[in-house]
């Protein structure tokens, strides 16, 4: 197997797991289930761009080494590849098996498939959440804003 570790910043409140909790997670996997990696790749780079193999060089490769070796990649969680779903769908294309940390390594791109649908849940919620700090942010501005103008006038 080749593990597959992306590093994110903490946004709006939501943990992000760090690097020590992703290896963390997929050693504990791959003891489990009997599988031995023989590599890791790690992303520090966080984007706000569309995921593409072009963006996240460590993804991509990952993926080259997983094919070259004829093996795995395994992520600790499905957030660490990607929230947007037609990224996600492509990835599920690639000839290299990609596994998710989990209780069932076998799950199969069922389990996956409907991984993808909880992820773009998972991002309208981020995006909401975005929209509701940014609208508070912006009240709280126009509030000192008016406070501001009357001790002036």
């Amino acid at each position: 197997m080749i593990a597959y570790i992306r590093i994110s910043k903490a946004r709006f409140g939501r943990p992000v797991p760090s690097p020590e909790e992703q290896w963390a997670s997929i050693c504990q996997f791959c003891e489990r289930h009997g599988y031995l990696v023989l590599s890791s790749c790690r992303e520090d780079e966080a984007s706000r761009a569309p995921d593409t193999l072009e963006r996240y060089p460590g993804l991509s490769h990952a993926l080259a080494l997983a094919k070259r070796k004829k093996c795995s990649m395994v992520v600790a969680s499905l957030d660490r590849l990607s929230r947007d779903v037609i990224s996600l769908a492509d990835l599920m294309h690639q000839p290299v098996p990609i596994i998710v940390a989990g209780p069932d390594p076998d799950a199969g791109s069922f389990v996956l498939q409907n991984a993808v649908a909880l992820a773009r849940r998972e991002r309208r919620l981020i995006a909401a959440d975005r929209a509701a700090v940014t609208a508070r942010q912006v009240t709280r501005w126009r509030r000192e804003l008016q406070a501001q103008q009357s001790e002036m006038g």
